[in-house]
């Protein structure tokens, strides 16, 4: 770890403490077996897919079709603009 002043003995204190702090966090966590009825696996498939509502699956769905849709709308916009200022030009040149 290179931090403007502090030692490399600093240092490997401080990457020794973490390396300590995660690897107690993991067996702890890794000691509590969580089954498919976990309720954080839950809350992911509720986040994810929705439970009685749009999940975030079906929001993307959703906005990639908007987005898709938008970019149509916005290339006949350009076309209609682009097609209007040939008619002017046209209509002043002949």
């Amino acid at each position: 770890m290179d931090v403007p002043g502090i030692t490399a003995e600093q240092a490997w204190v401080y990457d020794t403490i973490a390396e300590r702090a995660a690897r107690k966090v993991l067996a702890e966590y890794n000691a509590a077996p969580c089954t498919a009825a976990c309720p954080r696996v839950e809350e992911v498939r509720d986040t994810v897919y929705g439970n009685g509502s749009d999940g975030l699956k079906t929001a993307v769905t959703r906005l990639q079709k908007d987005v898709g849709s938008l970019v149509w709308w916005y290339r006949i916009l350009v076309a209609a603009v682009v097609s209007s200022w040939l008619t002017l030009l046209y209509s002043f040149v002949g």
